[in-house]
């Protein structure tokens, strides 16, 4: 049994606001939709398929991100990418291998924007942790994102939530079956996160990248592994904070010939200190304004 639950933007609050749209441009002029979280004031994660492709040229041209999406309805307007970062060991796997991704390859990447979005949509906590058992068969995962198939046309967010099918056998992957959570093209980047109940938290450890769409897939999303996480870190902190602020949600266009795109491919970096979760704060009652 599929299992998408729609979001609406009217009345939605975390983390739903930190969950957005992404609209790629590839340097051959062909279009995509993929998915992306705010983690920071000023940066989404997302997969490394979504800012790269061989096939198309390369590096996106433009990205734009739109938090909340719903139909024409952007509450909190849009972004665009200034800088686009992901592996090396991806782009050398993309390279021979177009249309594919793999749970080995570092399938994730960091994407700068051009304003302060993260004022406005509050931003989510993400982690690691190097005890496997965190990620036994079983463990509830959420994930969301904006499908464009499987009878979806990428301009509204879908929920799914379900148990995991485990790690895949290298360790480098979150696996669960299509009929517990439930993805489709479009939703490439979404976020895969853990809600504790105890304390109220959520936590990103993996980002979603595989599957088929059939009924059957086995789906998986790039962990978050103590090597990825320090680099998301070091990214992030290399970064000067744009003077742009948010827009406002009466204007959510602005031009993206303007912006100067920055893209580097990172090798994996060593292994450092042990730390389960991100420091970035999450405003829990963030609520979007009312639809005009």
């Amino acid at each position: 049994m599929l299992s998408l639950s729609p979001i609406s933007a009217k009345g939605a609050k975390f983390p739903f606001t930190t969950i957005g749209k992404l609209n790629i441009t590839f340097p051959n002029n062909k279009t995509f939709v993929g998915t992306g979280t705010m983690i920071d004031r000023f940066h989404v994660l997302t997969a490394g398929h979504v800012v790269y492709s061989a096939k198309d040229g390369g590096w996106a041209s433009t990205i734009k991100f739109t938090p909340l999406l719903d139909g024409t309805y952007a509450p909190y307007g849009s972004a665009y990418m200034t800088y686009e970062r992901t592996y090396d060991s991806f782009i050398n796997y993309n390279k021979r291998n177009p249309n594919s991704t793999a749970t080995n390859i570092n399938d994730i990447a960091l994407i700068t924007l051009d304003r302060t979005l993260g004022d406005r949509t509050s931003w989510m906590s993400y982690g690691y942790d190097n005890n496997n058992g965190r990620f036994a068969r079983g463990t509830i995962f959420n994930t969301a994102g904006y499908p464009a198939a499987g009878g979806y046309n990428g301009s509204k967010m879908e929920f799914s939530s379900g148990q995991i099918a485990g790690l895949s056998s290298n360790g480098q992957a979150l696996q669960y079956y299509q009929s517990q959570i439930t993805t489709y093209a479009g939703q490439s980047g979404s976020a895969v996160w853990l809600y504790k109940t105890s304390d109220g938290t959520r936590v990103i450890y993996a980002v979603h990248v595989g599957g088929n769409g059939s009924s059957t897939s086995l789906n998986f999303g790039t962990r978050i592994t103590q090597g990825i996480f320090n680099d998301l870190g070091r990214w992030r902190n290399s970064d000067t904070v744009p003077s742009r602020r948010a827009l406002a949600a009466t204007a959510i266009t602005t031009s993206a010939t303007t912006t100067h795109v920055h893209h580097a491919a990172m090798p994996a970096s060593s292994q450092g200190a042990v730390v389960l979760q991100a420091t970035a704060r999450s405003l829990i009652d963030v609520t979007p304004k009312q639809r005009a």
